[in-house]
């Protein structure tokens, strides 16, 4: 028989081993690209990324993949890019549907312990930012498959959660959606795709303060005119505007800018009472819990009031920068709209957090006294058995445990910028030397010169510049 002593010292090596695990699982080695990426040396820092040992950890392989395909696309190396995303997409997808396995461990410890998925506006452009890929090798087929993508991925996961998700659709990509299938000579498609941009920008508007562009509406009417009158009248719902059109012999150089970096998340620690934080365990009884719960119940009662426990929430905190607009210089320029912002990340990430972070509250809450219960319960069998040394090592085992385990899962795409600019000129069909200059609030910052810029006639031509200072 295992004496009550050694049962005491055994529950302590246990916790000891449970805190030596997460403080493992959560010293993953970090490398710092940013300095790489200010100084435009992608392709050093698309190398670096191929180095990292997060490939292999299962809890942040997403991430890996996610940050080598963001530095491969910025290198121009897209076809290596593509295949960074797809991985990606298949690694996040498998995640979203994880196992009950991984959920069961994660309620009793920690977020952090279950492998990383992303979060939706994530997931998402994961395809956008791929069909950029494939829209600056002018291949717009392949373009339209990762468009599609981002449409039934939005469609199913608002009939998942019923509606309930702030995230519910994407305007740039929408926007992006319309210029691909109009570039593909598909009217009908663009039509809608343009329409549903228009509309997601007015809810862009009042959720992020993002309007939509004046390049979309010319595109928008200038779809609708090859179309039918119907169609006039649905996009003049949204304004009055000229219809884009080329002149001959012209083509359009869209110019996208991705511009700082996407705000940091970080843990924010709150010490919650025993009385606040104990009916958000009755939130979480399930089968799957009810054990824990019932030996949590069993002491609950002797629990003063007053006691408190520690939880650890995230928090997005903004990683500031000075370049605020690109001012663009091309001799030949026939015209010029733009920039303007398209996308805000930033905006974005915040507002989803905001909107899930009574959820994550509640079930931190829940998780972080489950085991506080559980702490109190052999704390009460350590004093009747008046077994002081085990209750000694049971309370350094117990520090260290919710030290290393009540941390926030503060895991993100952390390579995404803040935001995306665009800008459309339209140039005559040819090679040009475009100018750029990255200003901030007290004028140029930087500047670049784009060099044998090839535009199509008829045709748009994407590229992409990006900027952290």
């Amino acid at each position: 028989m295992i004496s009550t002593r050694a049962r005491r010292l055994r529950a302590a090596g246990a916790l000891c081993l449970a805190a030596s695990a997460a403080l493992l699982g959560g010293c993953a080695q970090r490398r710092s690209y940013e300095p790489l990426i200010a100084a435009g040396r992608f392709e050093e820092a698309a190398e670096s990324a191929r180095r990292d040992p997060e490939k292999n950890q299962r809890k942040r392989e997403l991430l890996y993949y996610l940050r080598l395909g963001t530095f491969e696309q910025l290198a121009g190396l897209h076809d290596e890019s593509i295949v960074s995303f797809e991985t990606a997409k298949r690694v996040a997808d498998d995640l979203y549907t994880r196992s009950i396995r991984d959920e069961a461990v994660s309620f009793m410890l920690n977020d952090y312990f279950r492998p990383y998925a992303g979060e939706n506006f994530e997931r998402a452009l994961i395809r956008i930012l791929n069909a950029i890929n494939y829209a600056i090798q002018q291949d717009e087929e392949e373009a339209l498959v990762e468009a599609r993508q981002v449409d039934s991925m939005l469609t199913q996961l608002n009939m998942q959660q019923g509606g309930k998700n702030v995230y519910a659709e994407d305007a740039f990509g929408r926007y992006l959606t319309g210029m691909l299938y109009e570039e593909a000579g598909d009217v009908d498609n663009a039509r809608v795709s343009y329409l549903k941009a228009l509309e997601a920008y007015s809810h862009y508007s009042e959720a992020y303060g993002v309007r939509a562009p004046r390049a979309l509406f010319s595109s928008a009417m200038g779809i609708a005119q090859r179309h039918s009158q119907r169609a006039i009248e649905e996009v003049r719902r949204y304004g009055e505007v000229e219809p884009r059109s080329l002149p001959s012999g012209a083509g359009e150089l869209v110019i996208l800018h991705f511009n700082g970096w996407i705000p940091e998340k970080v843990e924010e620690h709150f010490a919650i009472s025993w009385n606040d934080g104990w009916p958000y365990v009755t939130h979480f009884r399930t089968d799957r819990n009810d054990a824990d719960v019932r030996r949590a119940w069993g002491v609950a009662a002797s629990i003063a009031a007053d006691d408190t426990f520690h939880i650890a929430l995230p928090k997005l905190v903004a990683r500031p920068y000075a370049v605020r607009r690109m001012r663009i210089r091309c001799e030949e320029a026939i015209s010029l709209q733009g920039p303007v912002v398209v996308e805000d990340i930033g905006a974005i990430a915040k507002k989803d957090l905001k909107d899930r972070i009574n959820r994550i509250f509640a079930r931190t809450v829940a998780r972080a006294a489950v085991r506080f219960a559980a702490k109190k319960a052999v704390e009460h069998r350590l004093d009747e058995d008046e077994d002081r040394t085990a209750r000694t090592w049971f309370n350094l085992a117990a520090a260290v445990a919710d030290w290393a385990i009540e941390h926030a899962d503060t895991r993100q795409w952390k390579s995404l910028p803040d935001e995306i600019q665009l800008a459309n000129v339209v140039l005559p069909a040819g090679s040009h030397s475009v100018r750029i200059d990255y200003a901030g609030i007290r004028g140029v910052i930087k500047s670049e010169v784009l060099s044998d810029v090839r535009v199509r006639e008829g045709r748009r031509t994407f590229m992409i510049v990006r900027t952290v200072q």
